[in-house]
């Protein structure tokens, strides 16, 4: 298992809070992302393993929050 940190974004893509989990994968790891976020309704997510980006995802357009 690898870790992963989970950030949410505001819909103006600014850092909300972040989790730590783990996963058997990157592609794991972006499903139970995209788990947290509907369950927190944040606009978007940013992974990271360390400092290795994984992958970026935003569920609504920019807006200023």
């Amino acid at each position: 298992m690898a870790s992963y940190r989970l950030y949410f974004l505001s819909a103006a893509g600014r850092f909300l809070a972040a989790e730590n989990f783990e996963a058997e994968s990157d592609e794991a790891a972006i499903e139970e992302a995209r788990r947290a976020l509907a369950a927190a309704g944040e606009a978007g997510f940013e992974l990271w393993q360390g400092k290795r980006f994984i992958f970026k995802e935003a569920t609504a357009p920019a807006q200023a929050r």
